[in-house]
């Protein structure tokens, strides 16, 4: 048993540590493809993003609760711990609400709004 419990935790880091790079690189590959106007380079991006959010994110995400989990009951932590409570709060959490705002004051003064036409409150990519 005093065997299983660094190679558990181990695998729950790892798990961890795929969930945050599927995260990161879906959101970062997302946001480029919303800046482009190239549509190919859309298209590629985007195709990307699926791939890391199927291959890192969603699994990640999955895994690293099941073996936070088991790792809670082979170290003996109670369920009613605070940071075990807080872990499994923000996990089941609501995600925060998407912002399409420019990243920093200087862009929102310089931003070119599209029109009301195109049914976006998107700014110019060309702003930053």
């Amino acid at each position: 048993m005093e065997l299983l419990k660094p190679i558990l935790l181990l695998i729950h880091v790892l798990f961890a540590f795929a969930y945050v790079a599927g995260y990161v690189a879906t959101n970062v590959l997302t946001e480029l493809a919303r800046r482009t106007d190239d549509p190919a380079f859309r298209r590629s991006a985007l195709q990307f993003s699926t791939r890391f959010d199927r291959m890192l994110n969603a699994p990640g995400g999955t895994l690293v609760g099941l073996t936070g989990i088991a790792t809670a009951l082979v170290f003996g932590y109670s369920f009613l711990s605070g940071w075990v409570l807080a872990s499994v709060g923000r996990s089941i959490a609501p995600p925060p609400p998407a912002t399409t705002r420019p990243w920093c004051a200087s862009c929102v003064a310089r931003a070119t709004w599209r029109s009301a036409a195109s049914r976006t409150s998107r700014y110019s990519p060309s702003s930053c």
